[in-house]
């Protein structure tokens, strides 16, 4: 299932971004309409089972980046159904916004 990730760091945002793209998340999405648009500068799609699981896979790779990278805030929403794994309240409205062909 595809699951988005948006995320805020205290540093290391661009090597960050790179590791995880080169690890199979990516910064785009397709619109139902077969157009590519891209995501905002911390916010990745990715492969994964779950919210949590994309969460896991998101989190290792910034440790792998740096030890000392701290993750503010990090949300994941299954791409399709809006299910959540956030550390603070539920941003399902986002999940919505992005599941259309484009910006309201």
């Amino acid at each position: 299932m595809l699951m988005l990730i948006t995320y805020d760091l205290n540093s290391k945002w661009s090597e960050v971004k790179q590791a995880a793209i080169a690890n199979g998340f990516r910064d785009f999405a397709i619109t139902t309409a077969n157009q590519q648009f891209n995501l905002p500068n911390t916010t990745l799609l990715a492969e994964a089972q779950s919210p949590q699981d994309a969460m896991d896979r998101f989190i290792a790779i910034v440790r792998s980046v740096g030890s000392a990278i701290i993750v503010e805030r990090a949300a994941a929403f299954d791409w399709s159904t809006g299910a959540t794994h956030a550390d603070g309240a539920g941003l399902s409205l986002l999940a919505d916004m992005f599941r259309h062909d484009g910006p309201r």
